[in-house]
C-alpha cells in the first residue's frame, strides 16, 4: 500500500522441509502518492554535423519534480538512442545526407515528456582529396643499425593525419610527424626510403622523392673533435648569426647541433647557424656540439655570448634617406616623383608618385657591392589600378634580383625571384592610405644558397621567406623604389628609405 512501511526477511528451505534460520531483515516504505508528473521538455536543441558518418546533438537539460532519468533521441521520427547526459552523438549515417532530430525526457517513474523543437543537420561529404606529397626527403646515416629521415610536411584540405615510411619499396614504419628513425637496418647495407602522406579519411597520397642510405660496415664508436672558436654576431634585434672552426672525425662530421641557454635549439652541417627564434633587448649563451653519422657527439665547444639590442636600435650604415632636402640629390636618378608635405611618415617631406601609364621610381648605386644587405622603405598605397612595385635590390649593372610587390587586384603583398621567376605571396591584405614600413634581407650565395627574408611593419613574414634561395652569383650593388615599368597606373607615396648591412625594421 502507498505510504506504508514493510520489513522483510528470508528462509530457505529443501525438499525433505527442512528450513534455515532467518536472513538479515530489510525495510522499505512506499511513497505516499505514485509519480505521474512528466519532465519539462528539452530545449535549444542543436544539431552540427561532425563528419560524413556523424552528427552531434546538445540540448538544455529538462526539469522535473522527482528527478530525470534520461533522454531519448529520434531521428527522422524513430527513435536513434538515449543518453543519461544533454548530448548525443549519432554515428552510422550516410554521407551528404539531411537528417531531422527531436529529444524528450523521461524520468525514473516512467513519465515522458513532451518532444522538444527539431533540429536537423545535414551530415559532411565525404573526402576525397588526397594530400600532396612529401617533398625533400633526406636520409641520414645514425649508425650501423639506424636511418634517420626527414622531409617537408604534406598539406591537405582537412587535414595530414601521418606518413608512411617505405624501405626498399616495403612499409616498415608510421609518423605523425615529418621525421622517423629507422632502427631496424643492418650494417654495411644500402637502402632507398620512400614517403607517403594519408589522410583522416584514407586518402593517400603520391610517393615523395626516394634518398638512398648506406649503413657502416664497422660501429663507429670514435666521438668528433669539440666544435672551437664559436662567435656570436647580432644583425638583428631577432636574430644572432653564430660560427665555429669545424670538428674533425676519424670517418667525418656529419653535423652540430646547437644550443641557447643549455636547450637544443637546431642544427647544421657546416659551421654556422642563424638563431632567428630570439627576441630584442636580451642576452643568451650559445655553444656548439658535433657528431658523426655512427651517432658519436663531441665535447662541448666554448661558450659564446650575444645580447640583441632593441627594436629601432642602430641606424643604417650604408645609406638613407628620408626625402627631407626636398630634391633627389641623394640619389643616383630619380623618374616622376614629386616632393610634397602633405603626406609624411616622418620629418617634414616624403614623396608622391602618381602616374597613369608611366614609371615612378628612384634609385641609389650603393658605394660598394653587398653580399649581405637590408633594404627598407616606408609606403602608403593611396590607390593603383596595376601591380606596383615597392622596392628591388638590384646587381651593380641595375639588374634587378628581386622585388616586393603590391598586387592591386588582391590586395596583398607579393615577392618575385627574378632570377628564378617565382612568385610568392601573403595571405593577408594590405590596408591602402596607411603607412606600412617593408624590408627585406638578400643573402646572396652559391647557386641554391641564397637568403631572402620579408618583415612587414617590423613583423617577419615567413610565407614570403627562402632560406635557400637561388639569387644568382651577383652581390648587391644598386637599390630602386618604386617601379620601374613604364606601363603601371598608381598614386603612393614613399619615405624614410634605408639600406644597412643590419636589421633596420621598427
Amino acid at each position: 500500500q502507498p505510504s506504508t512501511t514493510y520489513s522483510y526477511y528470508a528462509v530457505a528451505y529443501d525438499a525433505a522441509g527442512n528450513t534455515s534460520t532467518a536472513s538479515n531483515t530489510a525495510a522499505v516504505t512506499t511513497p505516499a502518492t505514485p509519480d505521474t508528473t512528466p519532465p519539462s521538455p528539452p530545449s535549444g536543441l542543436a544539431a552540427t554535423p561532425y563528419s560524413p558518418t556523424e552528427v552531434d546533438l546538445s540540448w538544455t537539460a529538462s526539469t522535473d519534480n522527482v528527478g530525470v532519468a534520461g533522454y531519448r533521441i529520434y531521428r527522422n521520427g524513430a527513435l536513434a538512442g538515449s543518453t543519461t547526459t544533454t548530448t548525443y552523438s549519432d554515428k552510422g549515417l550516410q554521407a551528404a545526407t539531411s537528417y531531422s532530430y527531436f529529444a524528450t525526457a523521461y524520468d525514473a517513474a516512467g513519465n515522458v515528456s513532451t518532444a522538444s523543437s527539431t533540429a536537423t543537420a545535414t551530415t559532411l561529404a565525404p573526402d576525397t582529396t588526397p594530400p600532396s606529397p612529401p617533398s625533400g626527403l633526406n636520409a641520414a646515416v645514425a649508425g650501423a643499425t639506424e636511418v634517420d629521415l626527414t622531409w617537408t610536411s604534406s598539406t591537405d584540405d582537412v587535414g595530414v593525419a601521418g606518413y608512411r615510411i617505405y624501405r626498399n619499396g616495403v612499409v616498415v614504419g608510421t609518423s605523425l610527424t615529418n621525421s622517423y628513425a629507422d632502427t631496424g637496418a643492418q650494417p654495411s647495407t644500402s637502402y632507398s626510403y620512400s614517403t607517403v602522406s594519408f589522410d583522416a579519411a584514407g586518402n593517400t597520397s603520391t610517393a615523395s622523392n626516394t634518398a638512398a642510405a648506406t649503413t657502416p660496415a664497422v660501429p663507429d664508436t670514435t666521438p668528433p673533435s669539440a666544435p672551437s672558436g664559436v662567435t656570436a654576431t647580432v644583425p638583428s634585434p631577432t636574430e644572432v648569426d653564430l660560427s665555429w672552426t669545424a670538428s674533425t672525425d676519424n670517418v667525418g662530421v656529419a653535423g652540430y647541433r646547437v644550443y641557447r641557454d643549455g636547450a637544443l635549439i637546431g642544427s647544421s652541417t657546416t659551421n654556422s647557424h642563424a638563431d632567428t627564434g630570439v627576441q630584442p633587448a636580451t642576452s643568451y649563451s650559445y655553444y656548439t656540439v658535433a657528431y658523426d653519422a655512427a651517432g658519436n657527439s663531441s665535447a662541448n665547444s666554448n661558450i659564446a655570448t650575444a645580447t640583441t639590442p632593441p627594436p629601432n636600435a642602430g641606424p643604417p650604415d650604408i645609406f638613407a634617406d628620408g626625402f627631407e632636402s626636398g630634391n633627389f640629390s641623394a640619389w643616383t636618378a630619380a623618374t616622376n616623383l614629386v616632393a610634397e608635405t602633405a603626406t609624411v611618415h616622418s620629418g617634414s617631406l616624403a614623396v608622391e608618385s602618381n602616374v597613369t601609364n608611366a614609371a615612378s621610381n628612384v634609385h641609389k648605386k650603393l658605394p660598394s657591392t653587398y653580399s649581405t644587405v637590408y633594404v627598407r622603405v616606408w609606403f602608403r598605397i593611396k590607390s593603383c589600378s596595376t601591380n606596383v612595385s615597392l622596392l628591388s635590390p638590384r646587381t651593380a649593372t641595375n639588374v634587378s634580383l628581386l622585388h616586393l610587390y603590391m598586387d592591386c587586384a588582391s590586395g596583398k603583398l607579393g615577392l618575385r625571384n627574378d632570377v628564378t621567376l617565382i612568385n610568392r605571396t601573403l595571405a593577408s591584405v594590405i590596408t591602402l592610405n596607411t603607412w606600412h614600413s617593408v624590408e627585406i634581407k638578400v643573402v646572396v650565395g652559391a647557386t641554391g644558397t641564397g637568403v631572402t627574408q620579408v618583415w612587414l611593419d617590423g613583423i617577419d613574414q615567413t610565407s614570403l621567406d627562402m632560406t635557400t634561395d637561388n639569387l644568382g652569383s651577383m652581390n648587391v650593388g644598386d637599390v630602386l623604389i618604386g617601379d620601374s615599368s613604364s606601363a603601371r597606373t598608381f598614386d603612393a607615396f614613399w619615405d624614410d628609405a634605408a639600406v644597412s648591412d643590419m636589421w633596420i625594421s621598427g
